[in-house]
């Protein structure tokens, strides 16, 4: 900031289904790239993984204008906003949630939402935890009156859950997974940490969103019962992570 620096923007870093922008003291980064924003869109192809969202970073003198579209299903999101500083920019854009030692990863404001047919002026909320990022649209007003204030997001039907990832080895050949991704994973279905999956583990997991995708990409059309079965290639009543890994780079 010393050099007159206001706003740095880069590249070639996924960051999602929209940029973020992350404010340091006077300058603000806006991290653009939304490559690999989810895994298996196959928007292109059969093992496309970039997903499809898209956004214009714009700058005209003072002014820094964000427009585009996120690949939210079934109806993408529509990003309208100015980044600070000056130009009118939107000084919420980047705002993280208070800190506190019972919220170990807060949300912060990842895009402005404008009013369209049926809706009003919305933020999206963004929470990352690990490969794992956490969406939600929520009201304008409640960011502007309460957002700073308290470590509680208001849960509601708009909130979803996606597996990202990101690097060059994050390449279409994968399906969709890098090996830290795949461990992500296996770890989330060895729920007591013995090493291996029962079909109890499987079943269990699969409440949560991601490990339902998971296995879709690996074994589509397949049943529960099935996946089991083809995932325990020795037949023992276990799956390793060997046999996991081998599934999904099958």
């Amino acid at each position: 900031s010393e050099n007159g620096v206001r706003r740095v923007i880069v590249g070639h870093t996924p960051h999602g289904s929209c940029p973020t922008v992350i404010p340091s003291g006077d300058v603000y980064v806006i991290m653009a790239d939304t490559s690999y924003s989810r895994c298996g869109a196959n928007a292109a192809y059969r093992g496309d993984n970039r997903g499809d969202a898209v956004s214009d970073v714009a700058v005209q003198g003072r002014c820094c204008t964000v427009k585009g579209r996120t690949d939210a299903q079934p109806e993408p999101q529509v990003i309208d906003y100015k980044v600070p500083p000056g130009g009118g920019g939107d000084l919420h854009i980047g705002a993280m949630q208070p800190a506190s030692a019972s919220v170990e990863h807060p949300f912060f404001v990842k895009a402005h939402l404008p009013s369209l047919e049926g809706t009003d002026n919305r933020y999206l909320l963004c929470n990352v935890d690990g490969f794992t990022n956490t969406y939600q649209e929520v009201d304008e007003t409640w960011v502007v009156e309460e957002f700073s204030s308290t470590e509680n997001v208001p849960t509601n039907r708009t909130r979803t859950t996606s597996l990202t990832s990101c690097g060059e080895e994050f390449g279409h050949s994968f399906r969709g997974y890098d090996g830290e991704v795949v461990q992500h994973i296996f770890r989330r279905l060895d729920r007591d940490g013995n090493g291996w999956v029962s079909r109890q583990e499987l079943m269990a997991a699969c409440t949560e969103d991601y490990v339902r995708q998971a296995l879709a990409w690996t074994y589509p059309k397949s049943s529960l019962q099935e996946a089991f079965r083809n995932l325990d290639v020795d037949n023992d009543g276990r799956i390793t992570m060997e046999e996991f890994s081998k599934a999904v780079y099958r």
